[in-house]
């Protein structure tokens, strides 16, 4: 199966750089985090690696395990310049 040109994307052979690449474009997320008044689609295994509270949330018995990918979860009591840090 081939990709087409507009989802083909380089990736730079740097992991770290290629997740950034994944946060900022939003490509293949499957869930929205409502921090503030903006939504980020992330990705649910990259955020449990990082966080083991991510990581309950996302596959624990939690009301955010169930949610679809385009239903935010919001998150209180962060602001956008200190998430988009921790992101990062």
């Amino acid at each position: 199966m081939k990709i087409s040109a507009e989802r083909q994307w380089n990736r730079s052979g740097n992991y770290l750089t290629d997740q950034l690449h994944f946060f900022e474009s939003g490509e293949h997320y499957d869930c929205t985090l409502s921090v503030g008044s903006k939504l980020y689609k992330c990705h649910k295994l990259v955020l449990s690696v990082a966080s083991g509270v991510f990581e309950a949330m996302f596959f624990g018995d939690f009301a955010e395990s169930t949610k679809g990918r385009d239903e935010p979860i919001d998150l209180k009591d962060v602001s956008v310049e200190a998430f988009e840090c921790a992101i990062k």
